[in-house]
């Protein structure tokens, strides 16, 4: 596994999230899994082969699949009501440099970038 720094971006019309944080990369599962920094502290797992992004806190479980030029269908779960929500995103675009990462994306007719890049590898 390798430990990486890595700067996570997140942008919509509304709102922009920029942040370092340290990050593992499994090259047999090919996934990257982070904390982001929220006061939540969500576990944040990328599958790059199946280019899934699993979202994990106290509240909530989510798993968007991204599929290039199609909406899917998503769900959230609510831990608190213990209820599943159906969340369509549709994939505009995913840029699938392992491990760095672009996928842009709409959800509630808000658009969406989701950015990993590689800052440096750590010892």
């Amino acid at each position: 596994m390798q430990r990486l720094k890595i700067l996570v971006t997140i942008k919509s019309n509304n709102q922009s999230m920029i942040y370092q944080t340290e990050a593992t990369y499994d090259q047999e599962k090919n996934y990257l899994y982070y904390l982001e920094k929220d006061s939540d502290k969500t576990a944040v797992i990328y599958d790059y082969k199946k280019n899934i992004l699993k979202r994990d806190n106290l509240k909530i479980y989510q798993e968007f699949k991204f599929i290039s030029r199609k909406i899917t269908i998503n769900k959230m779960l609510l831990k608190d009501l213990d209820k599943y929500i159906d969340i369509e995103i549709s994939t505009t675009k995913i840029i699938n440099n392992y491990p760095e990462l672009t996928v842009y994306y709409s959800l509630n007719e808000e658009k969406y970038l989701y950015k990993i890049e590689i800052m440096e590898e750590l010892k």
